[in-house]
């Protein structure tokens, strides 16, 4: 009995693992890594442009970009820099009009993803960036 509780208990870690870095379940761009251009294509769809590396290969491009208003009082920034924990406590005195984009880079090599890059910016200023 104990023999089958232990297999069982390992064939749901091993799922739980696997599942974890899927990148369809997980959602992040790293987890890309080491999986099929053709995959990722037919996930996010066709890249907003594909350039050439230098390296050799491709980097394909996918940017998704919104727009959307901050209310009066609420701060714009989010990043690091002044202010409590980071985060800036400049209060805006009217509504304000800002544009998001996010942005993720994949290197493609073989027909296979490399390396990633993604980056959030507001009103043309990073927010966030990692790879």
């Amino acid at each position: 009995m104990n023999r089958i509780r232990r297999w069982l208990s390992l064939c749901v870690f091993a799922a739980l693992v696997g599942c974890a870095s899927d990148p369809l379940m997980s959602g992040k761009p790293q987890d890309w890594v080491g999986h099929q251009a053709t995959e990722l294509r037919a996930v996010l769809g066709e890249p907003t442009r594909i350039l050439p590396s230098a390296k050799g290969g491709e980097v394909w491009e996918y940017v998704k970009g919104k727009d959307y208003v901050i209310p009066n009082g609420e701060n714009l920034s989010g990043g690091f820099g002044g202010g409590v924990g980071g985060f800036s406590m400049e209060k805006r005195p009217e509504d304000q009009a800002a544009h998001e984009e996010q942005l993720f880079r994949f290197k493609i090599k073989n027909g296979v993803v490399s390396e990633w890059y993604a980056n959030r910016t507001v009103n043309g200023r990073v927010v966030w960036e990692d790879h």
